[in-house]
């Protein structure tokens, strides 16, 4: 496995100065030695040790995406602009996918609090025994936000939802102006806030 020390030892330089140039802080050190880490960085094609990195920064540059149903033509275009967003800022996704159980989608919020991560986008079971666990995550400062289902018992955290009441009226409304009298409603699962 090729390290930083590999890289010193065959460049004829200290650890110190391989690390500032893997980590652009390479102010100080003269052109031709840092073009000569980067070229032996280069030729070894070597991958700096992510996790190893995460400690130094505490951050790790992923995001996890926890979804009820990825099959669901919504969360699945969903997940395809979060990844888009992520990569277009440097981030990978980690794309978690609960198929509607809450027990699953706790233990993937346990894990990835491990700071696997660096924050969550979640699509939540919203069940009320359940709420403890994201007002731990609200006390410890863990960034997360909810995105097409939300918790009522917790206003404060950030999310982004579709206008379903208002999406529901105006198509509604539309069908009476066209004349139809026998309208029918179908939603999802009654224990979602959006079908709510």
């Amino acid at each position: 496995m090729i390290t930083i020390k590999t890289i010193a030892e065959i460049c004829g330089v200290s650890t110190t100065t391989v690390s500032r140039v893997i980590n652009n802080k390479a102010e100080n050190i003269g052109e031709e030695t840092k073009q000569r880490v980067l070229r032996v960085i280069e030729e070894l094609d070597y991958q700096p040790n992510a996790l190893a990195r995460s400690v130094v920064t505490k951050r790790t540059n992923n995001i996890a995406l926890i979804i009820p149903d990825i099959s669901n033509p919504f969360f699945a275009d969903v997940a395809k602009g979060v990844e888009k967003t992520c990569a277009d800022r440097g981030y990978h996704l980690f794309l978690c996918n609960t198929d509607m159980h809450k027990e699953v989608e706790e233990e993937y919020i346990k894990v990835l609090r491990r700071r696997l991560v660096d924050g969550m986008i979640i699509s939540t079971q919203n069940d009320e025994e359940y709420n403890a666990v994201f007002e731990e995550m609200l006390q410890d400062n863990y960034p997360f936000v909810f995105i097409e289902r939300y918790v009522n018992e917790l206003p404060n955290v950030p999310g982004v939802f579709a206008r379903n009441k208002e999406g529901a009226y105006h198509i509604t409304k539309h069908l009476i102006q066209l004349g139809h009298t026998d309208i029918a409603f179908l939603t999802g699962p009654l224990t979602t806030t959006n079908a709510q």
